[in-house]
């Protein structure tokens, strides 16, 4: 999502607190006009973690497991896109405004583990500063313009209805069990909801709503094939399409993972 971002982390996962925590200095996430300012970056997060969540926890699978999370991101920027509205086949139906100046987006979700279900809840909030140049002088201050709000949140509940529930950080294996053996199989449904380009006056809000439905079949080791079908509905229709207010797509995908 960054493409290129010059920096150094600090990471800290004790083996026997239920915390993790990671900083990182950097030097931005990027603009049209490349490294635009010698300002740094700052990203940071602080997780809760507990039973089948933790990270050290390799002897056996809890069947409980939690993860509460709250990041953030503060930086200063040139002219650069602000927030997007698109599908996931990457439409877009709600094109960015320029935004310059402070940047903050900060960021919390909960994950619980249950047996073979897992819940992942997340919201979001964004504030983009921006401002225009009037008289063409770099020299001179720039006019300070509305502020740009966006907030998101989506939920996604998955089973796995067939085989062993997954692990944290660690592939998922297909038990060996029978020579008919058909591998694993998991179901999961989606809820996303984004408000895009709030606050300012002089700019029209968007946004969307909608969910998906996932299959995802674990047929051998390191494999794995899904179907996916999603739904957005647009606040308003996109300019490319004005009599347009909703997208249905559905891709498969296969993906193959290496065992390190």
């Amino acid at each position: 999502r960054i493409q290129r971002d010059a920096g150094i982390d600090l990471h800290w996962q004790p083996k026997k607190l239920p915390l993790e925590t990671w900083l990182r200095i950097g030097n931005g996430t990027g603009s049209p006009l490349g490294n635009d300012q010698s300002s740094p970056t700052i990203y940071a997060y602080l997780d809760y973690v507990i039973g089948r969540a933790h990270f050290h926890q390799k002897q056996k699978i809890d069947e409980f497991g939690l993860r509460l999370v709250v990041s953030g991101l503060y930086e200063n920027t040139a002219d650069r896109d602000g927030m997007i509205g698109q599908t996931p086949l990457n439409f877009v139906y709600f094109r960015p405004v320029i935004v310059s100046g402070q940047r903050l987006v900060l960021e919390s979700h909960m994950v619980i583990y249950l047996k073979a279900f897992r819940w992942t809840t997340e919201i979001a909030y964004a504030q983009e500063n921006r401002s225009k140049d009037h008289d063409g002088n770099p020299n001179t201050p720039r006019i300070a313009l509305g502020d740009l709000i966006s907030f998101g949140l989506s939920s996604e509940l998955t089973w796995m209805v067939i085989g062993q529930p997954r692990q944290v950080g660690r592939v998922l294996m297909v038990e060996a069990q029978k020579e008919k053996s058909f591998g694993q199989f998991e179901l999961g449904i989606r809820y996303d909801r984004l408000d895009l380009g709030k606050g300012a006056n002089d700019v029209k809000d968007g946004g969307s709503e909608g969910g998906s439905f996932l299959m995802k079949w674990f047929w051998e080791n390191y494999m794995s094939i899904s179907f996916d079908l999603y739904y957005t509905r647009y606040v308003f229709a996109p300019i490319e399409e004005a009599t347009t207010l909703s997208s249905l797509g559905f891709w498969i995908r296969n993906s193959i993972y290496w065992g390190f």
